[in-house]
């Protein structure tokens, strides 16, 4: 069987095409993928698209960005309203 895989590679997409085993185990499915395919998680979440497969890990909330950042802002001062205000370039709204 072939399928053709979605692999994010930092801020670039690039599409692999790859062979994976299926295999049937009772009443589930599943794929031998290579290497190449290793997740760097124990769980992931699988969404059906069309007749396509998006798997993506399940990471833990210390690597999740959005959490850190929602973090990020709760525990630091907001910066004050003249911060860079003596910039010598002028700015959008001038």
């Amino acid at each position: 069987m072939c399928g053709l895989m979605m692999c994010t590679v930092g801020l670039e997409r690039s599409v692999i095409a790859i062979k994976a085993k299926v295999i049937v185990r009772g009443r589930s499915l599943v794929f031998r993928l290579p290497k190449t395919f290793r997740l760097q998680a124990t769980v992931a979440e699988i969404e059906q698209i069309g007749n396509y497969l998006w798997v993506h890990p399940i990471t833990s909330k210390s690597q999740n960005m959005g959490l850190w950042l929602q973090q990020f802002y709760a525990e630091t001062e907001s910066l004050p309203p003249d911060f860079m205000s003596d910039r010598g370039d002028v700015g959008a709204t001038q």
